[in-house]
């Protein structure tokens, strides 16, 4: 089983028994190029600088932390920087548990943490590989006031954009 969904790739693969193999779609794609399988073009992109956020049930739930990072390393010319709170230590984008439907009372909302940290960083695209942390992210990123100056990117997209 594939999955794009980092929630659904930690229930099928911790919350279910006898399932087949899961994996998720970074998995796939890092082993493909690793491989051989899948060639990646240069980047597309040569003017932008791109940043990895980790979802937490794909980061801290499910320790998958290399494989989405390999797999944007493979695009030759893509410019990367690492976030400060990164890996285990990420920091989430404020959408898990629903709360994308909760108005926050915080002074300043996490998303919009999240994207500070990224332009602190050096980055103008943040790519994630969670359909929750992209819409957040993206809401962020208007919420912030930096639509100019950034944007967010999902990981397939990404990727396919230079297949």
């Amino acid at each position: 089983i594939v999955t794009s969904d980092p929630h659904a790739y930690n229930a099928l693969k911790n919350d279910y028994q006898g399932m087949p193999e899961v994996e998720h779609i970074t998995q796939v794609v890092a082993a493909k190029v690793k491989s051989g399988e899948m060639t990646l073009n240069s980047c597309a992109y040569p003017d932008k600088v791109f940043t990895y956020h980790d979802p937490c049930y794909l980061g801290r739930h499910n320790a998958v932390y290399d494989a989405p990072r390999e797999a944007l390393d493979a695009i030759n010319g893509l410019t990367r920087v690492e976030l400060e709170k990164s890996r285990d230590r990420s920091f989430c984008c404020g959408g898990g548990g629903l709360m994308l439907f909760y108005e926050p009372e915080e002074e300043t909302r996490m998303g919009v943490l999240r994207v500070n940290m990224a332009k602190e960083a050096g980055a103008n695209v943040i790519v994630t590989a969670c359909p929750f942390c992209f819409v957040n992210v993206q809401d962020a990123i208007k919420v912030a006031g930096l639509e100019d100056e950034m944007e967010v990117m999902d990981f397939t997209k990404l990727i396919e954009a230079h297949l």
